[in-house]
């Protein structure tokens, strides 16, 4: 019996020794798979990664979506035909590099780095008017199936051509075309991201509409891919129009008593001059009121 317990005592002990060892084995795999998501990153990218397309077969294009929403319209400029807006811009594609099991690295699902550090598609704003400051640091924004985004205020200040005949009734419809401006569209895919944009625009100047005139298409003498949008914008005329109809009902109501006074009373001429003075002071509010034009005079002023 004794023999038989020291045995089995044996076997208990290579047992439980066999049991740590294939612990310890799975530990140390099990540390080497959940290796830190930035040590990982830090041997990914690189110099070389920020300049290539994020694609596996050269052939392949990658589509990139843009969307938009109107923060603002900061203002026209109606003599240089120019249109300024301040937007929340967002553009995605999907990096077949930066793909990754969360299981690997302790379940990270999505990571946040410096945008500098990885390819960002080179779309531009065509009828930009006005050179645009980026901001200092940039982020992009990166899921574990490899779908980067970048979301960001930007400034716009685009031309457009202006019709000004129905100040301030006026209304105006402006091209934003965006593209690539270095990849052909067999290289970077543009398309619009949403149905409907975001429209906040609150001041003088006020959001109409917002729409994709072509979803998909090539530009002419570029060879590269083009979203197009048609932004239509109106001028709030509650100023205008108090400042206009306010002071020209009052000089009619005084042109209208000016009548009422006996034509013998001397005190008539010079009412009638001070209402006529009156009117051209007017006349001159009226006109530094008025945007330049170039073309053809607004119809108020063809009026008075």
């Amino acid at each position: 019996m004794g023999k038989v317990f020291i045995l089995l005592k044996l076997d208990y002990q290579r047992l439980l020794l066999i049991l740590l060892l294939v612990h310890g084995s799975m530990s140390n795999t099990h540390k080497l798979l959940n290796v830190s998501i930035d040590q990982w990153l830090d041997g990914l990218l690189g110099v070389e990664s920020a300049k290539l397309r994020p694609v596996v077969d050269w052939r392949s294009s990658v589509p990139v979506r843009v969307d938009l929403s109107v923060l603002s319209v900061l203002g026209v400029d109606e003599k240089n035909e120019r249109l300024i807006l301040y937007v929340l811009y967002t553009q995605g594609w999907r990096d077949e590099r930066l793909k990754w099991d969360p299981s690997h690295y302790g379940g990270v699902l999505r990571v946040t780095i410096p945008a500098h550090r990885i390819w960002v598609p080179d779309i531009i704003l065509y009828e930009m008017a006005n050179t645009e400051a980026e901001p200092q640091f940039s982020h992009a924004s990166v899921t574990h199936d490899g779908w980067v985004e970048i979301r960001k205020p930007r400034l716009l200040e685009s031309s457009c051509p202006l019709n000004l005949y129905h100040f301030p009734l006026d209304q105006h419809m402006c091209n934003l075309t965006f593209l690539s401006q270095s990849h052909t569209a067999r290289e970077v895919e543009v398309s619009w991201g949403s149905d409907e944009a975001g429209l906040f625009s609150r001041g003088e100047w006020e959001v109409v509409s917002l729409s994709v005139v072509s979803p998909l298409q090539t530009a002419q003498y570029f060879n590269t891919s083009v979203i197009r949008l048609q932004i239509c914008v109106r001028r709030t005329p509650l100023l205008y129009m108090v400042t206009l109809l306010l002071p020209s009902a009052l000089l009619l109501v005084l042109d209208l008593l000016a009548f009422l006074i006996p034509v013998y009373l001397k005190q008539r001429l010079g009412v009638m001059v001070t209402i006529y003075s009156g009117h051209f002071i007017f006349i001159i509010v009226i006109f530094t009121l008025f945007p330049p034009f170039t073309v053809q005079l607004p119809l108020i002023g063809e009026g008075t």
